[in-house]
């Protein structure tokens, strides 16, 4: 608990939460494109940084002012990309089966929107063949895992989605890969240990496209990550093992974010990435819009 407060008192000071509206929301949903397309640092960074950060002394026998950018690229975004040891089970197949989503559809928009071509083991997830297999993220599959897990997330009947004070603004949500609906087909059956986990990783992670929690969600990664909790709480993981591999499927949807992060970490407490308490990352001082944002500029005015 210590270090996650000095990590939020060095940084930020008390925010406030945000609610907003459905249009706004959509609105949002568009602007994080746009958001991912920007460069994260600025053209001032090069493969060595050397910036002191006087608010924060150095770690013992440790030079935390040196940044390779290379090298913590190659942390954040390996690759190789990650797997987790999470299976999909019965989920795809399910969610298939009741219609919920559409592999012809799905295919379509991967090709129209994304260039995109289906892979044959993506065919494989599709068509119920891949149970036993760990889920995986990397550059190519992206934007697969994002639709597979939002359609899951958005369909499955789970208090966290049907209780969110967002849902009401999502009657006959359709993201056009199945049909609408919302909460509507029950894929997974939590005990109440595992739906207390899943609750408190939701409502602790967020998204830099948006100001709400994983909990509440408001917008296409936000369902995706929560279909990423379910999975893995009704699976028995544990909070820190499911936060891990919220910031893993993040940082392959949002790159700059958590590169930016893994910088600020280097600089002002010269800890490496993979020191880092990945619950701290996936709170609202580093993975929500304001604390993206917050970041960012301490890295600006750092003179980065």
């Amino acid at each position: 608990m210590a270090e996650k407060s000095k990590s939020n008192r060095q940084l930020f000071g008390k925010t406030q939460a945000r609610q907003y509206a459905l249009y706004g929301l959509l609105v949002l949903s568009i602007i994080i494109f746009a958001y991912q397309a920007m460069p994260f640092l600025g053209a001032s960074i090069g493969k060595q940084l050397s910036i002191g950060n006087p608010a924060v002394p150095p770690a013992a026998g440790r030079d935390n002012n040196a940044v390779n950018l290379d090298e913590i690229t190659s942390k954040v975004l390996p690759k190789e990309g990650f797997t987790i040891d999470a299976t999909w089970g019965s989920s795809v197949k399910d969610l298939v089966d009741a219609g919920a989503l559409d592999p012809v559809k799905l295919e379509g928009i991967l090709k129209n929107q994304y260039a995109q071509e289906m892979k044959p083991e993506w065919r494989k997830i599709l068509a119920g063949e891949a149970a036993n297999e760990k889920l995986a993220i990397n550059n190519e599959n992206a934007v697969f895992m994002m639709y597979v897990l939002w359609a899951f997330s958005k369909h499955n009947e789970n208090a966290i989605l049907t209780d969110s004070p967002l849902a009401k603004y999502f009657n006959n949500y359709d993201i056009g890969v199945g049909r609408a609906g919302y909460g509507d087909v029950k894929l997974l059956s939590l005990s109440p240990e595992q739906q207390a986990i899943a609750e408190k990783v939701a409502l602790n992670s967020y998204r830099p496209c948006c100001g709400n929690s994983t909990g509440w969600p408001d917008c296409s990664h936000g369902f995706s990550a929560l279909g990423l909790v379910e999975i893995m709480a009704s699976q028995g993981y544990s909070e820190k093992e499911i936060f891990d591999a919220f910031v893993k499927f993040n940082s392959f949807w949002f790159p700059s974010t958590y590169i930016q992060n893994a910088v600020y970490f280097k600089m002002a407490e010269g800890k490496n990435w993979d020191e880092i308490d990945k619950e701290i990352v996936a709170g609202k001082n580093f993975s929500s819009q304001q604390g993206s944002y917050a970041v960012k500029k301490y890295l600006q005015d750092s003179g980065a």
